[in-house]
């Protein structure tokens, strides 16, 4: 009798077991499918994400070559009216360029904004590429407004872009995604579209 009742309650334990398993597992192995296909789904959108910044980064910089290679083959060297008119024509041309400037070794003469400059020279340039093409991030401006901005200068002139260019794209997510432009060579936030700390 001692034996059934022993046997009895193993089989119970058995069935129980074997009830609770079979309700679990299935649970268990759709929340980790879940979570899988989520990761995946996550990545798959950085991804998409992250290569639709580097492409538009890319524009940003072949339309400021352009736009240095147009004003270049303008031959004035005066801040001429016809200079005026040629630079404001490429600053107006150009979605991402804001400004063009005649520069004069460091010294900015005139501007697609200004007949006449009164910037401070500028100073050795923080990068140059093996293109030549040198590159600043600079407040310098004709407005007096303290607005950093990238600055890429070719032979004699110079064109300023907004940082804000670089990412300026929607994440179209399903998660929230920040964006910053880290200067390497300083080691600072160019532009960011959130709050960054550098101490993170």
């Amino acid at each position: 009798m001692k034996q059934r009742i022993l046997t009895s309650r193993r089989m119970v334990s058995l069935v129980t077991g074997t009830l609770v398993a079979a309700v679990l597992l299935p649970i268990l192995m759709s929340i980790g499918l879940a979570r899988y296909q989520a990761e995946q789904h996550f990545n798959e959108e950085l991804f998409s994400y992250s290569k639709r910044i580097n492409q538009l980064a890319n524009l940003v910089i072949s339309e400021a070559k352009t736009a240095l290679n147009d004003i270049n083959r303008n031959n004035s060297q005066t801040c001429d009216r016809a200079h005026l008119q040629a630079m404001r024509r490429v600053a107006f041309t150009h979605r991402f360029v804001q400004e063009v400037i005649f520069l004069k070794g460091p010294q900015a003469l005139c501007s697609s904004l200004e007949q006449e400059s009164h910037i401070s020279p500028f100073p050795e340039p923080e990068r140059v590429n093996k293109e030549g093409y040198s590159f600043w991030f600079t407040h310098s401006n004709d407005l007096g407004i303290r607005h950093y901005m990238l600055a890429v200068s070719r032979e004699d002139h110079m064109v300023v872009l907004d940082p804000r260019s670089f990412i300026d794209v929607l994440p179209l997510t399903s998660w929230p995604i920040n964006t910053a432009v880290i200067g390497l060579t300083r080691n600072r936030v160019l532009v960011s579209n959130a709050p960054f700390s550098q101490a993170a």
